[in-house]
C-alpha cells in the first residue's frame, strides 16, 4: 500500500501453497497398494505431500526391495496425484557381502571373468551388493573343480564345493587300475591290473598333479602301462 507520496506505508507477502496430494497412496486414492508392501498403515500419514514431485519411501516386506518410492505429481491449481503405476516389492533382496569361502575347501580365487557382469565378489558391500539372481564364480586348486558357483537368492548364496577331478575311469591299455575310490580321482592311489599275457610296468600309481594352475587336471603317476608277459 503507497502513500499519495508513492511512499509505502505496509507492505504483505502471501504465499500461495503448491497443490498437494492430500491422500495417502493406495485405495483413498483410487490404486491399491503394492503387493509384499511392508503394511498398509505406514503410508496414512503420507498427506499434504508437495506435487513439485515429492516423494514417500515405499517400504517391502523382509526379503525384498524397493523398486524406488511414491511421487506426487500436479493435478490441477489445489491438489495433486500419487504417480502410478506405483513403485513395487517384486525383487527380492539381493546379497549385501561376499560369499562365504572359508567353508569350501580347495577354494582358490573368485573368477571374474565366470561371474555375473564380471563381478569381482570380493568387493560386494551393502552399498553394491549382489542382485538377486548373480553368481559369484571361482576357482578351486590344482586336481579340483567348482562344482557350481555361488548363486545369491533372497540374500543368501547356494552351497559350493570343490569336486575332485579324476583320472579318467580307470581303463589303460590291455588292463585297468582298481582305486580306493570308485574310479581315479585326485589323490586316489589305485593298483595296476592287467589282462592275461600282459605285465604291469608298475605295480601302483596314484591319481596326481604337480602343476600349481589352479584345477589343473590330474593324471595317474607314474604312468601305468601293461606290456606283453
Amino acid at each position: 500500500l503507497r502513500s499519495r507520496m508513492q511512499e509505502v506505508v505496509s507492505e504483505r507477502v502471501d504465499v500461495c501453497p503448491c497443490p498437494i496430494c492430500t491422500k495417502p497412496p493406495g485405495p483413498e486414492s483410487g490404486v491399491p497398494l503394492p503387493n509384499l508392501i511392508k503394511n498398509k498403515e505406514y503410508v496414512k500419514p503420507y498427506v499434504k505431500v508437495s506435487a513439485a514431485n515429492g516423494t514417500r519411501e515405499l517400504l517391502c516386506q523382509e526379503g525384498r526391495i524397493s523398486s524406488g518410492p511414491f511421487v506426487c505429481h500436479v493435478h490441477s491449481r489445489y491438489f495433486g496425484f500419487w504417480s502410478t503405476p506405483y513403485p513395487n516389492c517384486d525383487e527380492p533382496t539381493g546379497c549385501s557381502y561376499p560369499p562365504d569361502y572359508n567353508g569350501v575347501m580347495g577354494f582358490t580365487f573368485f573368477d571374474l571373468e565366470g561371474s555375473s557382469d564380471g563381478r569381482d565378489c570380493a568387493d560386494i558391500t551393502p552399498q553394491q551388493p549382489l542382485r538377486h539372481g548373480r553368481h559369484c564364480a571361482f576357482k578351486c586348486g590344482p586336481g579340483l573343480q567348482a562344482n557350481s558357483t555361488f548363486l545369491c537368492e533372497v540374500g543368501s548364496y547356494s552351497a559350493v564345493e570343490c569336486m575332485r577331478r579324476s583320472c579318467g575311469d580307470g581303463s589303460i591299455d590291455n588292463g585297468h587300475v582298481a582305486c580306493d575310490t570308485p574310479f581315479p580321482l585326485m589323490d586316489s592311489q589305485c593298483s595296476v591290473h592287467c589282462d592275461d599275457g600282459y605285465t604291469a610296468t608298475v605295480p601302483s600309481t596314484n591319481c596326481t598333479t604337480n602343476d600349481f594352475e589352479a584345477e589343473a587336471p590330474p593324471e595317474l603317476t607314474p604312468m601305468p602301462r601293461c606290456v606283453p608277459s
